[in-house]
């Protein structure tokens, strides 16, 4: 057998054959277990093998003072030696005793000293359940990236490297529980247990485990959970004694052998945690006891970082407590009596050139500033410096911050209900009751007051009073309501700053609360003031829920008694939200809109519904919320049943980008966003994302929508051009629809074809394989325009109207522009730019070039593309690019436009590769020109009757 024990271990053990026995056979197990050092699911933990166990045992020895030594029994060494082989064998499990642990097939005796515990089964499920609500910041410490954990395979074999390292994180948490249970039950396998001993020396087997689970216990604590005649001396052991050798033996295992540089090098650790641990050890050069004091080691450290400095210090900190905390239970248990008072361990400090950063950083000169830099806040200070600049002055948005935090309260009541974790409870018919009173001198007071779940002291100081920490990250709120990952509530408090907001109404607040599990006597109350450092809670009587009472100066109480409807911010029929304010007569302020319900049913209301990933629901309309005349309008932005903005340009829907004439404006939208993903800002009044996530599902709906509507426009309209056809063509009143693009003039939704109406859309013109336009530079309102002669009418393969060109030089100026196309800092603008333009022709007075070809209106840079074709008197056509023959009667066609007062015409030519019919690769087409051809069936919508 190659592991050797220490001399003095040796010579205890050789008194009592039995025990010798009994710890050579646990040696016969262990060793080859740890000479193997196949930790399968501490793949990136530091050594952990039969170096490390002799390692220990070796610091053990040296650690017991000499005059210790006489003390000491076989007992003592065999529970030490048994303890160390047990400490760290959880790490050693294969993956055949991990399942017999989860499948309930391992099965581990009584202990004496630990009470009956819940099964490994049991613990397994508890701890999946939180590893599938670990947020980004655990998953990327554990795992190295952030990908929600997956369920676990049946068969090792499908283990992948991230289950393993989930696995390891659950063993890790559990290992010394299991030491114990190995002691008593033996190391888990495949059939049946590998046992240390017979049921003789179970009693000595128990106690060994129990040390060995004391290492991850507070000492004290493990103390006492012995008989309290039997702390001194149990078993003939000096149990207390023996638990601090092993913690300290083992604290101080942080040379740089445990951790070889090479290995580091060779390997890429996914886990940031083991990446530090590493670090920690390797930078670790000599440990020593050459100091002046006698009873302290010295620990010389380069660390490559400074967050490894941080970290170093921290660790040397913590064994500087336990060597105190050790030397204080002993001195408890053994100080008063001189058989035993000579028991002790050799080292009271412990000392390192990291003490002193500043010296470490003068004699070191390291890259770093030895310094722990962090974000600090200056507590009460901090809320008088950022309640205005977040939400300005704006007390409405404090109604919404309470508003929303009770509306959560309540809803995590009723989830909690529908989970059986709480009875029933009855509530009022309101759940939750914004009062806003007015007092004799003008002054006022709000109160809002829920019978939701209410909070407990300890939410009140780590997350009520804690600007920037919110609850919803807790483990224990992500312990009740996050299901597989998400949340089953749909929360509108996101950010934990409601209480900053809270203060824009009024600089005191009295609150008064009673968590729902807890007696209506235990409530809790107080006041908290603005700048105030610290609180004064007492107990009080109450409902379950939260009331909160802020007292409003007059310019406020006036102010919201005034504009009662700009704090009318909640949109759901449930939990309920009553708002009363007696001082504007009797009965409530009336909710103004109430939209629809996550998975609600759509019938007969004007709202659609999309699938959108990540999102529980997701509503839209153009025509339900029309006239809203609250907070809102007919484009608002509802979340989670809370009014965020109107919509604003980035969710616009791009159904047809390419020419950009059939343009929607924002629908109103209600999201259900169950895990926080809808990306608002932190005052909650504006989308914080240049495009929503799911643009592409809105807008493929939104044009379904469309083409439903403007086919139901157009099926009966006769394809000619006629003032009423035009007219509809140009507004066929279909709410959402704008036309309107940032260097194309204005043009008609629809134009009319040989045959049939057809969108301004670019896919669609392609497949129509229209090969030129007539552009109409019409004034509607005027009743001037081409659109008025029979001869150009009749004669356009396709036609479009510009309705708005007036007689001003901007707009003619504009028209010409236009038409002619230019390649600003923005791409080409003009008519038609999305599509291949092969030439353009105009029609245009000589009088309106001397008039607008000049600096202004329209550059002579643009004038001169263009050539003369032709002159008919007054008129000018005038080209560019590659036009065919005209086949226009064209003196016909100037008479009727001179008749009618006209300003004239253009003509976009394309090219016939544009425009091929059947692509022999079909792209990518926009969404309304696919939602149109799986409607319509083709390009152009021939009327019905034909």
């Amino acid at each position: 057998m190659s592991m050797k024990l220490p001399t003095r271990f040796n010579e205890l053990l050789a008194r009592d054959h039995g025990l010798n026995s009994l710890v050579l056979n646990a040696l016969t197990l262990v060793e080859p277990w740890a000479t193997d050092n196949k930790t399968v699911f501490f793949p990136e933990y530091t050594d952990h093998s039969l170096k490390h166990l002799e390692e220990v045992l070796l610091t053990a020895e040296g650690l017991i003072l000499d005059e210790s030594w006489p003390n000491l029994s076989s007992e003592d060494a065999a529970v030490l030696v048994l303890s160390v082989l047990l400490h760290d064998c959880a790490l050693h499990l294969s993956e055949e005793g991990f399942f017999s642990l989860i499948n309930g097939t391992y099965r581990s005796a009584i202990s004496v000293y630990i009470p009956s515990e819940v099964g490994w089964p049991e613990l397994w499920e508890v701890f999946f359940a939180e590893a599938k609500r670990f947020d980004q910041r655990r998953l990327m410490a554990l795992f190295g990236d952030t990908t929600p954990v997956a369920s676990l395979p049946n068969n090792k074999l499908e283990l992948t490297y991230k289950h393993r390292l989930l696995i390891g994180e659950f063993l890790r948490r559990h290992h010394a529980r299991l030491a114990h249970e190995i002691a008593l039950g033996g190391i888990p396998g495949p059939s049946h247990s590998l046992t240390f001993g017979s049921a003789d020396h179970r009693p000595i087997l128990d106690l060994a485990g129990f040390v060995a689970r004391s290492h991850n216990m507070g000492l004290r604590a493990a103390v006492d959970k012995l008989e309290l005649q039997k702390r001194r001396v149990h078993m003939n052991c000096k149990v207390p004694f023996i638990m601090a050798t092993l913690r300290i033996a083992d604290y101080l295992q942080i040379h740089s052998a445990r951790a070889p540089g090479k290995m580091l090098h060779l390997k890429n650790l996914a886990s940031p945690v083991s990446r530090g641990e590493w670090k920690k050890h390797l930078s670790v050069q000599e440990i020593n006891q050459a100091h002046d004091d006698p009873e302290a080691i010295f620990v010389d450290a380069n660390p490559e970082s400074a967050k490894t400095f941080i970290a170093m210090r921290r660790l040397l900190s913590d064994i500087q407590l336990e060597l105190d905390h050790c030397w204080a239970v002993l001195g408890e248990i053994y100080g008063r009596f001189d058989a035993f008072r000579q028991l002790g361990i050799g080292i009271r400090r412990i000392r390192s050139n990291l003490d002193n950063p500043a010296q470490f950083e003068l004699t070191r000169k390291p890259s770093y500033i030895p310094q722990d830099f962090r974000f600090r806040t200056a507590s009460a200070e901090l809320m008088d410096l950022l309640v205005a600049p977040l939400y300005g002055a704006k007390p409405e948005v404090g109604i919404r911050e309470l508003v929303q935090n009770a509306v959560d309260a309540c809803l995590e009541r009723e989830d909690l209900i529908a989970k059986g974790v709480i009875p029933v409870t009855s509530t009022p018919a309101e759940n939750v009751v914004v009062t806003l009173i007015e007092n004799d001198d003008n002054t006022g007071t709000l109160v809002v007051e829920d019978h939701g779940i209410g909070m407990t002291p300890s939410i009140v100081e780590n997350y009520f009073l804690n600007v920037g920490a919110s609850f919803r990250s807790s483990d224990l709120w992500r312990k009740n309501h996050i299901v597989d990952g998400h949340s089953s509530i749909h929360r509108t408090g996101r950010f934990g700053i409601g209480l900053l907001a809270a203060f824009l109404l009024g600089p005191q607040i009295r609150v008064t609360t009673r968590h729902i599990t807890s007696s209506p006597d235990s409530a809790i109350t107080f006041t908290c003031t603005q700048g105030d450092e610290s609180l004064e809670v007492s107990y009080c009587s109450f409902h379950h829920g939260t009331r909160i009472e802020i007292s409003l100066n007059e310019s406020t109480t006036r102010a919201l008694h005034i504009e009662h409807k700009q704090w009318d911010w909640y949109c759901l029929a449930q939990p309920s939200v009553r708002r009363n304010a007696p001082a504007l007569g009797e009965g409530d302020l009336a909710q103004e809109y109430t939209v629809p319900a996550c998975d609600a049913s759509l019938d007969g209301t004007a709202w659609r519904r999309i699938d959108a990933e990540g999102f529980d629901d997701v509503l839209w309309s153009y025509e339900a919320l029309e006239g809203w005349g609250g907070a809102g309008g007919d484009n608002s932005v509802i979340c989670n049943g809370i009014y965020i903005c109107q919509g604003p340009y980035s969710a616009e829907p791009l159904v047809s980008p390419s020419l950009g004439i059939i343009r929607v404006s924002t629908p109103a939208l209600v999201v259900y966003d169950p895990d926080g993903r809808f990306p608002i800002n932190l005052q909650r009044d504006e989308i914080a994302a240049e495009h929503i996530s799911f643009a592409k599902e809105l807008a493929a709906d939104v044009s379904t929508y469309l083409a439903k509507r403007l086919v139901d426009a157009f099926d009966q309209v006769e394809p000619i051009v006629s003032s009423a056809t035009i007219a509809q063509c140009v507004d066929p009143r279909i709410p959402g629809l704008r036309n309107w693009a940032y260097g194309r003039g204005p043009l008609a939704y629809m134009l009319i074809a040989k045959g049939g109406i057809i969108p301004a859309d670019a896919d669609l013109l392609r497949r129509a394989n229209i090969k030129s336009i007539v552009i109409d530079a019409a004034n509607l309102s005027a009743n001037v325009g081409a659109y008025l002669c029979p001869t150009i009418c009749d004669w356009a393969e396709c036609y479009c109207i510009s309705p708005a060109v007036t007689d001003s030089r901007t707009s003619r100026a504009g028209f010409l522009r236009s038409t002619i196309g230019d390649l600003g800092a923005y791409g080409e603008k003009g008519f038609f730019t999305g599509l291949n333009i092969a030439g353009r022709r105009i029609v245009i007075r000589r009088r309106d070039i001397v008039d607008l070809v000049r600096p202004g209106s329209v550059p002579k840079r643009l004038w001169t593309r263009l050539n003369v074709e032709q002159e008919i008197g007054e008129w000018v056509l005038l080209s560019m690019g590659d036009v065919p023959a005209l086949s226009l009667d064209l003196h016909k066609a100037v008479g009727e436009l001179k008749e009618h007062k006209a300003f004239g015409f253009s003509i976009i030519y394309f090219t016939e590769s544009a425009n091929q019919q059947e692509p022999k690769s079909e792209p990518a087409i926009s969404p309304f020109a696919s939602a149109w051809l799986s409607l319509v069936g083709s390009p152009l919508l021939r009327p019905r009757y034909q």
